[in-house]
């Protein structure tokens, strides 16, 4: 229970609320029992990731600038990726959650929000020179424009002929994502209960499904192996950084060996 999310107004104005929140232990239960392999790869990435955010591997968590500082496009693409990257970790926790929990398909739209961030910080790699675009307009850029849509990042991917294994991950995934995200067919049976003849019993609080909640987890974690990824592109690690990345792809490969077949790397 939050309880400062209780605390502001009334018993039966929070009922919703509380209701909703209740359920949330007996899916995470069941998921735990159902993909404990998968739970176990996800905390191990989120971890991974916020070791190397804050320094860990590298010994300082506060990034400087190492370029030429009057080349505004490169430092505010540097900037943007940080951001990009940084604000992975913070949707994955969300994204766990809610695959933990019964919330498959918002774990969904996040996992894809935590792919497109990717795509954006690749191409920010690729195409440095275009760092203005992701920040508001200002007296040095008041023109340019903002930043592409993930189709357009991607086909600017692959027209630089790198990370080919990564963009057909990212693309996979983001397909896979966009299914359970959006209002589809794939993710109606979140809300929709028994069915007696023609009338149908809807539900409210989330109930566990195997299906689903295997899938949100496979692709948040996938998700994250892509932010791992990039995170090596953007500050040079250690041995031991890549040793426990390649740990968490093992394991990663033993709880579902179809998952990294085009592997980025």
């Amino acid at each position: 229970m939050h309880h400062y999310a209780t605390q502001l107004d009334s018993p039966e104005s929070t009922l919703a609320y509380r209701t909703l929140n209740a359920g949330r232990d007996p899916c995470a239960r069941r998921t735990l029992e159902a993909h404990a392999d998968l739970v176990a790869v996800w905390h191990r990435a989120l971890t991974h990731h916020y070791h190397t955010i804050y320094g860990t591997f590298t010994g300082f968590g506060t990034m400087e600038y190492s370029g030429d500082p009057a080349d505004r496009g490169a430092l505010h693409a540097w900037h943007a990726r940080h951001a990009l990257l940084g604000t992975a970790g913070r949707t994955s926790k969300l994204a766990l959650d809610g695959a933990l929990t019964g919330y498959y398909s918002e774990s969904a739209a996040l996992s894809r929000h935590i792919t497109e961030g990717w795509a954006h910080a690749a191409y920010l790699r690729v195409l440095p020179s275009e760092g203005l675009r992701w920040y508001s307009r200002s007296q040095e850029a008041p023109h340019h424009r903002p930043p592409p849509k993930f189709q357009t990042l991607m086909t600017k991917l692959r027209q630089a002929k790198v990370d080919g294994a990564a963009i057909k991950l990212a693309d996979s995934l983001f397909e896979q994502a966009s299914k359970g995200s959006h209002p589809s067919r794939e993710f109606l049976g979140q809300v929709r209960g028994r069915q007696e003849g023609l009338r149908q019993h809807y539900t409210y609080v989330p109930v566990f499904d195997e299906d689903y909640s295997g899938s949100g987890l496979e692709w948040g974690i996938l998700a994250m192996y892509l932010t791992l990824w990039e995170l090596a592109h953007l500050e040079p690690q250690p041995q031991e950084w890549h040793d426990q990345w390649k740990d968490i792809e093992r394991s990663l490969m033993s709880a579902r060996p179809q998952l990294v077949s085009s592997k980025p790397g």
